[in-house]
This record gives structure tokens, sequence and C-alpha cells, in this order.
């Protein structure tokens, strides 16, 4: 998946500075605004928070490139091929933190939060049940999944 913003890194900041941690806030007081809010913490952490997901996530690491008056973010899919137990762990992990923070969800919602088929997301589901980490709840087509209390 390919990103592009029009624009470029604010101010003097280089890819290599952002890359390792620098910011530069082109906005302070919508900076500090969002901060109070707890939507923005760890200033100057995005890049590392990115890589470190996709780490976790079994994906390569995202390309951060500046194209004259453009930046520019690439994602690469999972390479399937290479699905093993590492993955398996990194899927489960990944259900049980989005049940973590919706409280309960659908098998086909899971899916599409964590990029696999159905079916292959069903059996991780099944796996988590077993396991006694997620339960579910109702039947067949109302079935949804929450982690166990």
């Amino acid at each position: 998946m390919e990103i592009s913003s029009p624009g470029t890194l604010y101010g003097t900041l280089t890819l290599e500075e952002a890359l390792s941690g620098r910011s530069s806030v082109r906005n302070k007081t919508l900076a500090r605004t969002l901060e109070k809010v707890h939507v923005l913490e760890g200033w100057g952490s995005g890049f590392q928070r990115i890589n470190t997901m996709c780490q976790e996530y079994g994906v390569a690491l995202p390309e951060f490139t500046e194209i004259g008056d453009i930046f520019r973010v690439n994602f690469y899919r999972r390479q399937n091929s290479k699905i093993g137990d590492k993955s398996a762990i990194n899927f489960k992990k990944m259900i049980v933190e989005y049940l973590a923070e919706h409280e309960e969800a659908r098998s086909q919602e899971i899916a599409d939060v964590i990029g696999l088929k159905i079916s292959r997301t069903k059996d991780y589901i099944t796996e988590l049940v077993e396991e006694g980490k997620i339960v579910s709840n109702g039947a067949n087509k109302n079935r949804t999944y929450s982690l166990k209390k």
C-alpha cells in the first residue's frame, strides 16, 4: 500500500532525523492541544512505532521517501509463504488486542482488521477459544467474540 502526502517534512527536518526520533512541529498550538486530550503522545516516536508494529505483525519495514514536494510511505504485504508459528502468534495477538479495544466483534470484522481471509481468521479464533483466551457469544449468524473475563 502506498500513501502519498503533498508537502515534505517540516522545516529543516531530514528523513534520517525523523527516523531516529527527532520531530519538528508545524502547528505547536494544535500539537499541545492534541497532547492534552491524549490523541498525540510521544512526539517524534511515530516512525519508530510504525516500524515496531510492522515487525510485530511480521511484515517488511515500510519505505519512507521524499520525492520532490511529496512525502511517501510504502507498506508491504505479509509474505504468506512464510506464515509459521511466529505469524500465528502475531495474528492471535492482533485478535486479542482488537477485542480488548472493541469488547466484541464478528469474525468478518476481525478478518478485515487483521488482513486475512475469513477461513484463516476463523482458525485463529477457534484456537483462541480452545485456549480459553476468548469466548464466543450467540449462534451462527449472530455470533460475536469477546475476551474471556
